[in-house]
């Protein structure tokens, strides 16, 4: 029995130590897990703060540039005004020098004064509507027509034109950029 219980001793240290070296082992495993964490967590926390000042520093930079913006669109439209206002008044001057109201700004012109239309032409059901010889005239003039020139071509007054010609706006068959019209293609 004294060589069992030897052997069993010697067995018992064996695993013991083992044990012991796996404790050990466990340890540094536990420590080194530790010790990785805390460096990551530290990593985030660095990496958050950065990212933080940085997202400060851009927002700072682009409230800078819209700020910016803002002074620029201002005087811009400012003197957009302004070039309104000296235009208008150009307007008024030219508009009372010539004796009526210009359709147009760059037009500065009177509209002649409306034909007087006889009564055989009154009575003449076959002649297209007004509607349909604006958009011709219209649609001949590819380049743009004023509504003065339609009337002129009419020999009507433009100011009864200006209801055709909206309708015709409305429909999308024809287009007014400025104070020209211009027909739509299809």
């Amino acid at each position: 029995m004294g060589k069992l219980s030897s052997a069993m001793q010697r067995l018992v240290e064996k695993v013991r130590f083992s044990a012991d070296a796996r404790h050990g082992a466990l340890g540094v495993i536990r420590w080194a897990t530790r010790a990785a964490l805390d460096r990551s967590r530290r990593e985030r926390r660095d990496k958050g703060r950065e990212a933080r000042r940085s997202a400060r520093r851009q927002v700072a930079e682009i409230r800078g540039a819209v700020s910016r913006l803002k002074h620029s669109a201002r005087s811009v439209l400012g003197g957009i005004a302004a070039d309104v206002q000296a235009a208008t008044e150009l307007w008024r001057h030219a508009s009372a020098a010539l004796g009526g109201e210009p359709v147009c700004q760059s037009t500065l012109t009177a509209a002649p004064p409306p034909a007087e239309a006889s009564a055989g032409e009154r009575a003449r059901p076959s002649k297209p509507g007004k509607r349909e010889r604006v958009l011709g005239i219209v649609r001949g003039h590819v380049d743009g027509i004023r509504l003065v020139d339609i009337g002129n071509e009419l020999g009507v007054d433009w100011r009864s034109l200006v209801g055709v010609a909206k309708s015709l706006l409305e429909e999308g068959t024809i287009e007014k950029i400025d104070c020209l019209y211009y027909p739509v293609e299809d």
